[in-house]
């Protein structure tokens, strides 16, 4: 599934109150707000619709601090009783139970294109704050 992390490092001689301020500001991990909140707008648009459209309503975003920044990544938590990720096999394709073949349809990564593209902005953002 689509993930995103941040990270950043210390230690550089140089700059030093500069970077420092730089590695708390991205350490607030806001900007993962902005990407989950995009991701799961551009996911849930993109995802082919079955009967239910209940895989399109069910990506979410989880976040965690990570030692030295943020981590997101989105799932998809529709329909649990499966013993697959219907998401995925809608993106990658699959078989049938009844010897049929169902071929991908793939759209996560075109789906979450202008939302990566989107990143440095929201970077750019938050550290001029």
């Amino acid at each position: 599934m689509p993930k995103v992390s941040f990270t950043t490092e210390t230690g550089l001689t140089k700059g030093g109150p500069w970077l420092d301020r730089i590695q708390r500001k991205v350490k607030n991990i806001s900007v993962l707000d902005k990407v989950e909140a995009d991701g799961i707008k551009a996911l849930s648009a993109a995802t082919p619709v079955g009967e239910t459209g209940q895989t399109a309503a069910g990506w979410q975003g989880r976040k965690k601090k990570t030692g030295n920044g943020g981590e997101l990544n989105f799932i998809n938590v529709a329909h649990p009783q499966e013993s697959v990720n219907i998401a995925k096999i809608k993106e990658l394709g699959h078989g049938t139970g009844t010897g049929g073949y169902v071929p991908p349809k793939p759209y996560m990564k075109q789906a979450m294109a202008p939302v990566w593209a989107k990143v440095s902005t929201y970077l750019r953002e938050e550290l001029s704050e």
